[in-house]
């Protein structure tokens, strides 16, 4: 279903193409002490810094998160802007981007100067590891005239992964240990070294 609505939003896209400068920044609240099943809060605007608007009727403006795979738990998400969708990929390797097109239906068309926002919420499986980067930018079919500033990062860090512990032993039970140690070598040698009668 996903995959036919948006074959059918680049079919429709594919005549207008603006030849403008769109920036993007992205972030997330939390980004650190993460906990299966805490919501994140991400907040991705694109800002249209000319020289023309980007019209919405027609455009191919799409915003796609990096991959990811099993990191959020799907069951739960929300965002609260038009044209918000999950795309599931099952190419190489199978994995999901969040797509936001920021110009779809009545939203209109981005102007010179304007930004539009989208806030979602996900909420963080078990699956997901201590530390990774995830990132939402201009997808490669809109033709910005200044693509250095088409993807902003944040990196999201776990709170509940348990760091190895690696057991200490004081100055006196070290000490103690090693005269233990001594006099079990010195046991051991004067037993195999002591001459055998008969």
């Amino acid at each position: 279903m996903c995959l036919i609505f948006l074959a059918l939003i680049f079919e429709s896209a594919a005549p207008a193409q603006a030849q403008t400068d769109l920036s993007v920044e992205f972030t997330a609240q939390p980004t650190s002490g993460l906990v299966p099943g805490q919501p994140i809060v991400f907040t991705v605007t694109v800002t249209n810094h000319g020289p023309e608007p980007v019209p919405a009727v027609g455009s191919n403006l799409a915003l796609f998160s990096s991959d990811f795979y099993d990191q959020f738990d799907l069951s739960f998400g929300s965002a609260d802007c038009q044209g918000y969708t999950v795309f599931v990929s099952d190419g190489d390797t199978f994995h999901f981007n969040l797509v936001w097109f920021p110009t779809f239906q009545d939203q209109g068309a981005l102007a010179v100067g304007d930004s539009r926002s989208c806030h979602i919420t996900l909420a963080l499986s078990n699956q997901a590891p201590a530390e990774w980067p995830f990132s939402f930018g201009v997808a490669d079919s809109f033709d910005d005239i200044n693509p250095d500033n088409n993807i902003s990062t944040v990196i999201l860090l776990r709170g509940d992964v348990a760091p190895i512990a690696v057991p200490t032993l004081s100055t006196y039970a070290l000490l103690f240990l090693i005269v233990a140690l001594a006099l079990l070598a010195i046991t051991t040698f004067a037993r195999t070294s002591r001459p055998r009668n008969g």
